[in-house]
């Protein structure tokens, strides 16, 4: 995921860091079967809306069950359901998939049917994770992006 990001700011430069976002879609949903990034601009409602909720979402460290759940929010022309998170880089127990994999209770064998999104967060820096699932919405994490970047 850092690797991604960077790659992104470097091709798709001037954009800030607050315009970029990355995907990862569920298995079920991708069409090829091999997992790979989708990098371009985060549609606009979903920055608006992470905006407004950024008080609301809980930081990511160690997640504990008992400590502070996920925000769900919903996004996009179905409302598909997202748990959101934010966390200080993309590398380590903060990587994306790590993260959904302890949000999701440790159950590996249900990461292929998660579809994983980033996006920067610009008010206090930092990273929002969001994760959908092909039981929870689609699984299309590339839903949230733009690419025509409006």
């Amino acid at each position: 995921w850092e690797d991604a990001w960077r790659w992104s700011l470097k091709e798709l430069a001037p954009l800030p860091a607050s315009r970029l976002g990355l995907a990862v879609n569920s298995l079920g949903t991708r069409g090829n079967d091999q997992l790979h990034f989708h990098i371009s601009c985060v549609d606009r409602g979903v920055r608006k809306t992470l905006r407004q909720k950024d008080k609301d979402i809980p930081g990511y460290s160690e997640y504990s069950p008992s400590s502070s759940k996920p925000l769900r929010i919903e996004f996009g022309a179905r409302r598909h359901a997202y748990d959101v998170v934010k966390v200080p880089v993309l590398s380590g127990e903060n990587s994306p998939f790590e993260v959904v994999e302890k949000l999701r209770g440790g159950s590996q064998g249900e990461m292929a049917k998660q579809g994983i999104a980033v996006v920067a967060a610009k008010r206090r820096g930092g990273y929002y994770v969001l994760n959908t699932s092909e039981d929870a919405g689609d699984g299309h994490a590339e839903e949230l992006l733009d690419q025509r970047c409006r």
